[in-house]
């Protein structure tokens, strides 16, 4: 039976660990322990050779490869007497669609659990609260606007660090910061959400666009069926075509129209996937509400007195819009037409009658 290796002590297992080489994929935690190692032979060797030293070496190898792999360090906190830090990383997108404009990431990373164990407990709260914030901003947010979020939870999580880096501070000494990091993390927060609300707003508005641009696209391959199959003469393919793209076009003037007047609320957090999504189906609603506007009309249920054959294009494409654009106005007209039959019998509807001439003043009692 063979004998088991001896398991190296002292110098000679640190030097077999440092012949290992580093993991494909380093952790954040990976890499600050890695840096604090660093920092710990700075201060005990002469430093005559410390830029070839094995430790700086192997910072220096797990930082490329979570460089390589989560983008480029932009800015960095490192605390002196713990293995606790905070950086910020931008990672640029592939070349196509680096080429095509798109926005690289900002991402937040905190490892400061070595740090703030001894510390009051607001100060990891705050600080983890900051993290998660730019998790979400990450998500959300595109561009200059989650940069500057990015860089200003960045700020608030260096500053905390190093107010208590290599200090012992009470919590009556501390207060003071904590109250001044927490005031600063409201801001921040408040900022957030107005620029996740514009933002959450312009996703919406792209997926409108995609929205209608893929109901033109059924409708065309929809057109032989509803021509030929179910033999619509050209007069009602116009008034049917026509009146679901005035109800497109109205939903899509409404949600932008209450977007230059703050009041559309959107879900920011949910995505931007999903909102995508939930905004390319604005103009598939309008259009049927258009086209339900214009069966009404053309049925006779409204304003019957009026043959359909004399009502123009113009005609069914206002009531289609009005009816993209407010939903309300459906939801009544329907009721309306609903209600107007006593026992669901609905009733053809008449225009209201106009008064010629001046109207008489009421007699006096």
């Amino acid at each position: 039976m063979s004998e088991a290796a001896p398991i190296p002590m002292g110098r000679a297992a640190t030097r077999e660990r440092e012949e290992i080489a580093p993991p494909d994929e380093v952790t954040f935690p990976e890499l600050v322990w890695a840096h604090h190692l660093r920092e710990r032979e700075l201060r005990h060797e002469d430093g005559a050779d410390f830029y070839d030293g094995p430790a700086d070496q192997r910072y220096r190898a797990f930082r490329e490869r979570f460089e390589k792999a989560h983008g480029r360090i932009v800015d960095e906190f490192w605390c002196n007497d713990n293995a606790s830090a905070v950086v910020v990383t931008l990672k640029h997108a592939g070349f196509p669609l680096r080429f095509l404009g798109k926005d690289p990431i900002a991402r937040i990373y905190c490892a400061t659990n070595w740090q703030t164990a001894e510390l009051p407990p607001d100060v990891a709260k705050l600080i983890h609260e900051g993290e998660a914030l730019g998790l979400r901003a990450r998500e959300v947010l595109r561009s200059t606007a989650q940069r500057l979020v990015i860089k200003r939870l960045f700020s608030v999580a260096a500053y905390m660090l190093g107010y208590f880096d290599g200090r012992k501070v009470s919590r009556e000494e501390a207060e003071p910061a904590i109250a001044e990091a927490r005031e600063e993390l409201v801001e921040i927060r408040h900022e957030y959400v107005t620029a996740a609300t514009r933002s959450a707003q312009i996703v919406y508005f792209w997926g409108m666009v995609i929205g209608l641009f893929t109901l033109g696209v059924l409708g065309l391959f929809a057109l032989p069926f509803l021509s030929d199959g179910l033999d619509i003469g050209r007069k009602g393919l116009e008034s049917f075509y026509g009146t679901a793209a005035a109800g497109a076009l109205g939903a899509m003037v409404s949600v932008v129209a209450r977007m230059n007047s703050n009041s559309f609320a959107v879900e920011y957090d949910v995505g931007r996937p999903t909102l995508r999504r939930l905004g390319a189906f604005r103009p598939l609603v309008g259009a049927i509400f258009g086209v339900t506007i214009y069966f009404v009309l053309a049925s006779g249920l409204m304003y019957g007195d009026q043959p359909a054959d004399h009502r123009s294009f113009a005609f069914y494409a206002v009531f289609a819009f009005i009816a993209g654009f407010s939903e309300r106005f459906v939801r009544d007209t329907l009721d309306g037409v609903q209600g107007s039959g006593g026992e669901g019998a609905p009733v053809a509807a008449t225009a209201p009658e106009i008064p010629e001439g001046k109207p008489e003043p009421p007699a006096a009692d």
